[in-house]
């Protein structure tokens, strides 16, 4: 399967939970792929399965509902559905098969909150998932196990022996990312053993080499390093800053429009308002058209995206070659905007 048809079925998942759920937007984070074709041992047939994390409203937050957890099924395909409050208990428990989703290659990010989980969750990844290897260890070993020990299928007897490398590599401290993905003669025998050719010795011989490594390491006490506490405190914060940027509107820190106005020179005011005549009150632009149709500089543009962001009027977030993202935020500016 291609990178485009994987990441159509991504977002097919993502409009079917949105009929089935009815979250909005600004409650959408992202979502994101697991399983083998993060592991680089996808079939034909591999199904694309997906992780989707959303945000609390801010009548869930005053009226303390429960946060969303449901597991929806795409015809034969999986979409779990998580509140952030809890993928940040998963990820603090070390869970795989949720620690895996800030490594995957496939998935799609809320331009609002991309600069925010990029900073506090992507860019610390490697730390969030050693975080506590006790936990880690514990619970990979514990599902490795759990099927090839009621039944040795294909199936089974490959994720037992995917997660034993995994676990050897990462109790010696390899990268997360390349624990996930097995290569040489190792991916060799995954894929052979998930095509269904295996031999009853490496049914058996798995079993008995995660009940040694677990007897080894299940009393291991390890060391929090201070890297992998400052990675737990990140999450918290990023999970904190999400969720205030998510209810920005509800709570605006900004200025009035005329306090705000009042800090631009005449070339950022006349840059704000050729920007929103462009896209109203929310979208992309690409800075060099801006100049091109303006005449005004690609500083000024640069200084009126920091004044926008330091004064809480808007969200501008860098999309790379697909230009800014800019939501207005502040109400006054907000409902001009969108008049416009």
């Amino acid at each position: 399967m291609t990178k485009q048809e994987i990441m159509n079925r991504v977002n097919t998942h993502l409009e079917y939970a949105k009929k089935e759920i009815g979250f909005t937007d600004d409650q959408f984070v992202g979502i994101f792929v697991y399983g083998s074709t993060n592991y680089g041992t996808a079939t034909e047939d591999s199904d694309i399965d997906t992780k989707l994390i959303i945000l609390p409203t801010f009548e869930d937050m005053c009226l303390n509902r429960q946060p969303v957890s449901k597991e929806l099924h795409v015809e034969d395909e999986h979409c779990e559905v998580k509140d952030l409050r809890l993928m940040r208990e998963m990820w603090m428990k070390q869970n795989i098969n949720f620690v895996e989703v800030l490594f995957t290659d496939y998935c799609i990010i809320n331009p609002k909150y991309k600069e925010l989980f990029d900073k506090y969750f992507v860019d610390k990844r490697e730390a969030i998932a050693h975080g506590n290897p006790y936990k880690a260890v514990s619970s990979i070993s514990g599902q490795a196990m759990s099927g090839v020990l009621r039944l040795a299928t294909p199936k089974t007897v490959y994720n037992a022996w995917r997660l034993y490398y995994f676990l050897s590599d990462y109790v010696e401290g390899v990268s997360y990312e390349k624990c996930l993905k097995q290569t040489g003669k190792r991916k060799e025998q995954l894929m052979r053993i998930k095509r269904g050719s295996f031999t009853p010795e490496e049914a058996s011989d798995i079993a008995e080499l995660l009940l040694k490594f677990k007897e080894r390491y299940e009393f291991l006490l390890f060391e929090e390093s201070e890297s992998a506490a400052a990675a737990f405190e990140t999450l918290n914060t990023g999970v904190i800053e999400i969720i205030k940027a998510s209810l920005n509107e509800f709570c605006p820190n900004a200025p009035t429009k005329s306090t705000f106005m009042s800090k631009l020179t005449n070339a950022e005011e006349r840059a704000y308002y050729a920007i929103v005549n462009t896209i109203g009150s929310e979208g992309n632009v690409t800075v060099s058209k801006l100049v091109d149709s303006t005449n005004i500089s690609r500083p000024v543009y640069n200084n009126l995206f920091n004044k926008l962001k330091e004064n809480n009027i808007a969200t501008v977030t860098n999309m790379g070659v697909k230009g800014m993202y800019i939501k207005i935020t502040q109400p006054e500016l907000r409902a001009e905007a969108e008049e416009l």
